[in-house]
């Protein structure tokens, strides 16, 4: 059965990209690296958070300054202020639920490899995620006895 997170976001999750789309410019941008991705997600997370946090305290100023000059002066400043705070816990909560998905997505993969290597064995190649790059796996001498790869 699919698991979903619906229970922590309630837009449902974007159609996933149609196989028949071209390649794009973005392709070759530094943040279609998954690893680059979360990384830039987890910054604009902490980055959020902190101008939440600011528009907080602006927003309680600006009331503080209402009781004390009158509401009419400061109306427009808070009316702006409460709608920079909204978009930004939106979009907070939008990074957070990117960050759960590829969360959950690493657990069930992680679950799904240790099925595998269970069930037929390790890969026959080595994925170095500081490079990026598939290298051969190392091969034992029994492997090697057997072609180079490992039995099922």
């Amino acid at each position: 059965p699919t698991r979903t997170l619906s229970h922590l976001h309630p837009h449902p999750p974007p159609p996933p990209p149609s196989t028949m789309d071209a390649p794009s410019a973005s392709d070759e941008n530094p943040l279609s690296d998954p690893v680059a991705v979360i990384v830039t997600l987890q910054q604009y997370k902490r980055m959020l958070a902190s101008q939440i946090e600011r528009l907080r305290q602006d927003i309680q100023t600006c009331k503080t300054f209402q009781s004390k000059y009158g509401p009419s002066a400061w109306k427009g400043s808070l009316g702006h202020l409460q709608k920079a705070l909204a978009a930004r816990q939106n979009m907070l909560k939008d990074v957070q639920f990117q960050l759960d998905l590829v969360a959950a997505s690493v657990r069930q993969g992680r679950g799904l490899c240790q099925q595998l290597t269970q069930l037929i064995g390790p890969p026959e190649i080595e994925v170095d995620v500081t490079q990026g790059l598939a290298r051969s796996a190392p091969t034992t001498p029994y492997q090697a006895a057997q072609g180079g790869r490992p039995l099922p």
